[in-house]
């Protein structure tokens, strides 16, 4: 007698609730996804109109998953999975998801001040609201001349540059 059979990973996949899923979640999901459904075994694309394989919608589920982790700036995560892939397709893929990855951590980390970060910034006396790019030109050369100014009290007397 055979044990009981359990639904496959592709029938299962389109039923799960993507949206509901952490960071740490998705990157779990994404290693077992790269696992069964390597980017080595996508068929070649090809221009013009083709048939879809019953495969199409996983492999695009396995996509989004890597996009997720990219949009969240996940490049730990996506670093782990590059190094456990076994294909050369898979790390290429991967890497490409990694390099977007880190990029959109980078401005994370700028849109998104830490609470004692933005109330440090707020005491400044010479915080300043910027709103047009005139705003921007004129701190550029408030801060300019104040280091001048700055530099000019450092330089001894006698040098030809004071």
């Amino acid at each position: 007698m055979q044990p009981p059979q359990g639904p496959d990973l592709a029938e299962v996949l389109p039923d799960l609730a993507l949206a509901a899923l952490g960071d740490g979640q998705l990157a779990v999901l994404a290693a077992i996804v790269l696992r069964c459904f390597s980017f080595a075994q996508d068929p070649v694309p090809q221009f013009g109109w083709s048939g879809t394989d019953g495969l199409f919608q996983v492999r695009g589920i396995r996509n989004h998953v890597l996009e997720r982790l990219t949009q969240d700036g996940q490049a730990g995560a996506l670093e782990k999975l590059a190094r456990q892939s076994e294909d050369d397709a898979d790390r290429d893929a991967v890497g490409w998801y990694l390099r977007r990855a880190r990029g959109r951590a980078a401005e994370l980390a700028l849109t998104r001040p830490d609470p004692p970060a933005l109330l440090r910034l707020l005491g400044r006396a010479d915080a300043r609201l910027i709103r047009r790019a005139s705003d921007l030109a004129e701190a550029m050369i408030s801060q300019l001349e104040q280091v001048q100014h700055e530099l000019a009290l450092c330089l001894p007397k006698t040098h030809p540059c004071r």
